[in-house]
């Protein structure tokens, strides 16, 4: 089970990281960015990095979580599947057209 109490992307980021026990350089290696990349993400100084779908994969976390502590369900991951090898414009529209035809599952509590 993911965690809830996590408030923020850095929290939640360093949480699946270490969950994995993985360091930041080895993550960084596995999904090809710096490891300075990785250290300002959880330091709070990245909002949205073009490289968190990967890494959500990579640490076996749901991007949603990652990004709003959307805990995973099986609509969530099948949704999150569709968006592997989109870029993020793509993202953006596949978000936007799933959050106009499903509303109740993108609420915030």
């Amino acid at each position: 089970m993911l965690p809830t109490d996590l408030k923020t992307l850095a929290d939640r980021f360093v949480w699946a990281r270490k969950n994995k026990g993985l360091s930041q350089t080895v993550l960084a290696n596995a999904i090809s960015v710096s490891q300075q990349s990785i250290e300002k993400l959880e330091n709070g100084n990245v909002v949205k990095p073009k490289y968190l779908p990967e890494a959500a994969e990579f640490l076996g976390v749901p991007y949603k979580w990652l990004l709003s502590n959307i805990n995973a369900d099986p609509w969530a991951q099948e949704h999150l599947d569709a968006l592997k090898g989109f870029d993020e414009a793509e993202r953006k529209h596949y978000d936007d057209g799933m959050k106009f035809l499903f509303p109740d599952k993108f609420k915030k509590d």
